[in-house]
């Protein structure tokens, strides 16, 4: 199935494709009526214009993973990403990989984004997005209902927790046949990284506290060490890292899944092994602290961690120092986690409702997860998936919580 780039967007993509891309316009999004057209055979006046077409993706997964980290999409874009992904939505699926080709009038084919698909008895599940190369961002609409019309109607769920897309429940409802059923709006909660900062400046950034706290346990516990592993190999760290959150869990009464722990462990450990990391942090024979993440594209991840009740500063330190690794690796972006958000969040400045993110000075990037139908008459028998109808704890309401 193909769309056609017509209007607005076609003198902007010709304009492109002249000078062999560039950054995208500021003017702000196209109408619907000005940027889209049906997608399908164009008519007689459109068959100079450029067209958008969805076809099966032959691309290797390195390949696939090297498109998606150039254009800074989140590791649930990679290909280990998309079936992990999938898994939190659905047990039965048929996971496809799709390229977004653009073909100018001249018959040049240039592919300008991809996504994969799981295709489910019950949903269709975009895994993370459509991830576009940012030359072509504004061409988002064209290409999300090309896709929409090579797969037909059904339940569809878009966006995930660490996506740093912009949100796009409310874009949808400007496609024909399109309703949301149900929204997660978040914002992943970051830490800007900037190349020629030195070490010494980022700690002037962040609160003083964190910096004594880490400095202070370093000089207590001069034999600390880290051990670091990465892919399968974090595998062997894991009854140290679970052993040290289950405990951690227990003295804040924190309800907490070893099992779950422990499958979630195991598959990016084998799904994602080009990326992951964990290190721990040990003082003699004490286990003190552990530090889970993920480095792809930009970002670097903080999926988990835990630490012991003393000495104090033990989790700080390794926070630091999985920062400070992202840093030198030459990531802009250390991501912390992800906040549920209400209706009344207007995108002012961010206050994290958890502490410690407060005390990095993190920074909200605004994201929506949402369930949506295309071309369905009537809910039937389709449910909301339950990633929808939960929320983080704490999630923001507009007040700082320790």
């Amino acid at each position: 199935m193909s769309g056609t780039v017509a209007g607005a967007t076609d003198e902007r993509t010709n304009r492109l494709l002249r000078v062999g891309g560039g950054p995208a316009q500021t003017e702000g999004p196209p109408s619907p009526a000005a940027a889209l057209t049906r997608a399908g055979p164009p008519d007689d006046g459109r068959r100079g214009a450029p067209r958008l077409t969805v076809a099966p993706s032959l691309a290797s997964a390195r390949c696939w993973d090297a498109f998606a980290q150039a254009c800074d999409a989140s590791f649930w874009s990679s290909r280990g990403g998309a079936w992990m992904w999938q898994f939190k939505l659905h047990a039965r699926f048929r996971l496809r990989f799709f390229d977004l080709i653009l073909t100018t009038p001249a018959g040049e084919r240039c592919k300008i984004g991809q996504c994969a698909v799981g295709l489910g008895p019950r949903l269709r599940v975009i895994a993370d997005g459509l991830t576009l190369k940012p030359d072509y961002a504004d061409l988002w609409p064209v290409a999300m209902e090309s896709l929409l019309g090579h797969l037909g109607p059904g339940r569809y769920v878009y966006g995930s927790f660490w996506s740093t897309e912009v949100p796009r429940h409310r874009a949808i409802l400007r496609l024909p046949h399109t309703r949301v059923v149900a929204v997660r709006r978040l914002v992943v909660e970051a830490i800007d990284l900037k190349r020629a900062e030195r070490w010494s400046d980022f700690l002037g950034r962040v609160s003083r506290n964190i910096v004594r706290n880490a400095r202070g346990f370093h000089q207590a516990h001069a034999d600390r060490r880290f051990i670091v592993r990465h892919g399968v190999g974090c595998l062997t760290l894991l009854p140290k890292a679970i052993r040290l959150r289950r405990r951690m869990y227990d003295r804040k009464r924190i309800a907490f899944s070893q099992t779950r722990a422990v499958v979630s462990y195991v598959m990016r450990s084998l799904l994602l092994r080009r990326y992951v990391l964990m290190r721990v942090t040990v003082a003699g024979r004490r286990v003190l602290a552990s530090a889970g993440t993920v480095a792809f594209g930009e970002s670097v991840s903080f999926l988990d961690g835990a630490s012991a009740p003393t000495p104090a500063g033990a989790g700080w330190d390794v926070l630091l120092h999985a920062i400070e690794d992202a840093h030198r690796s030459g990531r802009t972006r250390f991501q912390l986690g992800y906040t549920d958000v209400t209706d009344e969040f207007d995108g002012g400045d961010w206050v994290s409702p958890v502490r410690y993110r407060r005390d990095c000075r993190a920074r909200a990037i605004e994201t929506s997860l949402f369930a949506f139908d295309f071309a369905v008459e009537g809910a039937g028998d389709r449910s909301i998936p339950p990633v929808l109808l939960e929320r983080t704890d704490p999630c923001w309401t507009g007040e700082a919580r320790a």
